[in-house]
């Protein structure tokens, strides 16, 4: 398998724009400027390492404050588009 791409969105209001599967939003937030960056990983596992660090300490009944979509879910190819066109 080749790298593995995930792509992490920084704002207050992803998390819900995506969950409810909302583009409009979700492109209105990402030109109003929310931070989001591209990471490549060469395996699954240093994939999964990767974001298991950026879930640490936090509670998961609350808000995290962004998103991580993968490039190999196809329910997040869309929101992925979005951010190719940045």
């Amino acid at each position: 398998m080749g790298k593995q791409r995930i792509y992490i969105v920084r704002d207050q209001s992803v998390e819900q724009a995506v969950y409810d599967e909302d583009l409009d939003a979700f492109r209105e937030i990402i030109e109003d400027g929310a931070d989001f960056r591209e990471e490549k990983f060469d395996s699954e596992e240093e994939t999964t390492a990767y974001v298991s660090g950026l879930y640490a300490g936090i509670d998961q009944r609350s808000p995290a404050g962004f998103i991580v979509l993968y490039e190999s879910e196809e329910s997040d190819t869309p929101f992925i588009d979005i951010l190719k066109e940045q």
